[in-house]
């Protein structure tokens, strides 16, 4: 295991202990980002929820950010 992938697993495991607080998060892993359902060959920090709503419908302390400590967030649905 190299430096890059022991940053990415901490910083992974400090996004869920930050986001798995939130209402309708399911999970937080480590994997590809996806555009329109298809791969981007980015790898990102992955944050799964119930149900994706517009960020018009969420509390400003609710809205995940794009980016985590340097490194890509990407949301998908996930029902628990």
């Amino acid at each position: 295991m190299n430096a890059d992938d022991v940053r990415l697993i901490e910083a992974k495991e400090r996004a869920a202990a930050a986001f798995m607080a939130l209402p309708g998060v399911t999970g937080v892993g480590i994997g590809g980002r996806e555009r329109d359902g298809r791969p981007t060959g980015e790898l990102v920090i992955k944050v799964f929820v119930e149900r994706k709503r517009p960020a018009a419908d969420l509390a400003s302390g609710q809205l995940l950010p794009q980016q985590f400590e340097g490194i890509g967030v990407d949301v998908s649905e996930l029902a628990p």
